[in-house]
């Protein structure tokens, strides 16, 4: 509906606000953040593929929220990838994926790793 749509769109804009004010070290609410793009991009589904307006600003900004996701090292970035990568497999470039995902695989970090692993598994099948 369009008051969904339009609610998405001010959720998404405040999340990509925050994502480029939010200084590296709160890493909560970058965490949370990431959470919360993935709620949204797993409730919109297969609206992803509509052709309004209205989902191609929404679809825009999830992919560039998830890129400045990517410049963070959590592993909620890995899972963002994971879930746009399931519900616009077409708008994620696996050859930029992939690289993401090795990378993670040698992070020091263990939860980087295992999201990594998961998304591997996810792609694989």
């Amino acid at each position: 509906s369009l008051f969904r749509h339009q609610y998405l769109e001010s959720t998404l804009a405040l999340l990509v606000h925050l994502l480029l004010t939010v200084p590296v070290y709160h890493h909560d609410l970058i965490r949370c953040s990431a959470r919360l793009l993935i709620v949204l991009i797993r409730s919109l589904g297969a609206e992803f593929q509509l052709g309004t307006n209205s989902m191609s600003t929404i679809r825009s900004t999830c992919l560039t929220a998830c890129q400045l996701l990517q410049n963070q090292s959590i592993a909620e970035s890995i899972d963002v990838l994971q879930a746009l990568h399931t519900v616009l497999p077409r708008y994620v470039n696996l050859s930029r994926v992939i690289p993401e995902v090795m990378r993670a695989l040698i992070s020091r970090d263990e939860s980087i790793k295992s999201a990594a692993l998961s998304n591997l598994n996810d792609l694989s099948n």
